[in-house]
């Protein structure tokens, strides 16, 4: 039986992200075409079709006052668009080698960067600026901003990430706007270091969207023969017999991912586990979901 793979239809059977232009006609082709079912998001302002209004509050655009409203209720309101504040998005990638792991010639690492350029693509499409956090002292990131130039930076700095062989603390870019933080990783830790981490991304202002990244072979143990698994981070090798183990791993596997989702409720922090093998759609709505909600 053949796997299912997102990238089949794009006729990919590696990663093509080794130079901007291959990683933009990815981007576009995903984004634009029929593996997005041509949907685009909106972005309304001032003079386009309104979806809303809202009470005046001190500060705002007089101009946007609905004077109708108020020649009927006596009330100040304004019109709101759809999404009328700016947001910044800053994704925080998982260069830790336990996401070299690889399955349809696609590692954790590769997949990983193109849905976040993917993100990113949208996010400009919708106005919104969009970054990417630093993963050591010589990496600091790049500062969530938008434009073409921006675009071109942002796909080369994707490409020429530096790999670590453990958990370093990502280094967030400050900005002035609300704030949507976005994680991708597979969570693999020694001492609950994401975990903590991504906590201490919440507060009241902005929001946190952590995607878990899983591939479909670690997700539901399909190995039949006796394997050979090795520890990406520290090399440790360990030869097993999968039948005698499969019902065990699913076992904890599911009381991991249970544990992870529950914690990260209690913080506010919305969780997804993410299948490699699985199409992007429901990963795109849930994240232009949080960019309108935190609108």
């Amino acid at each position: 039986m053949v796997k299912s793979d997102p990238y089949r239809s794009l006729g990919l059977k590696k990663e093509p992200l080794s130079s901007i232009e291959d990683f933009d006609w990815l981007v576009r082709t995903v984004a634009l075409g029929e593996h997005m079912g041509k949907k685009s998001s909106r972005r309304l302002g001032v003079g386009l079709e309104f979806s809303q209004y809202r009470p005046y509050s001190q500060g705002d655009d007089l101009r946007q006052l609905d004077w109708k409203i108020y020649a009927r209720t006596d009330k100040f309101y304004i019109k709101q668009s759809e999404i009328d504040t700016n947001i910044s998005v800053t994704f925080i990638p998982d260069q830790s080698a336990s996401m070299k792991y690889e399955e349809n010639g696609w590692s954790k690492q590769a997949h990983a960067k193109l849905l976040m350029a993917l993100l990113a693509y949208l996010s400009s499409e919708a106005g919104d600026k969009y970054g990417i956090a630093g993963i050591n002292e010589k990496d600091l990131g790049l500062v969530p901003h938008i434009g073409k130039k921006h675009w071109q930076r942002f796909l080369n700095h994707l490409i020429t990430l530096e790999e670590s062989t453990s958990f370093t603390k990502p280094m967030i870019p400050k900005v002035q706007e609300k704030e949507l933080f976005v994680v991708f990783s597979d969570l693999y830790e020694k001492d609950e270091e994401w975990l903590n981490f991504i906590k201490n991304l919440k507060t009241r202002r902005n929001e946190v969207i952590v995607f878990h990244l899983m591939g479909d072979d670690e997700l539901n143990f399909n190995f039949s023969k006796t394997t050979l698994f090795k520890d990406l981070e520290d090399g440790s090798e360990l030869k097993i017999d999968p039948a005698s183990l499969k019902e065990n791993y699913q076992l904890r596997l599911q009381e991991w991912v249970t544990e992870l989702n529950e914690n990260f409720r209690n913080e506010g922090v919305d969780y997804m586990l993410v299948n490699m093998n699985e199409p992007v759609e429901q990963l795109i709505h849930k994240f232009m979901w949080h960019r309108r909600k935190l609108s």
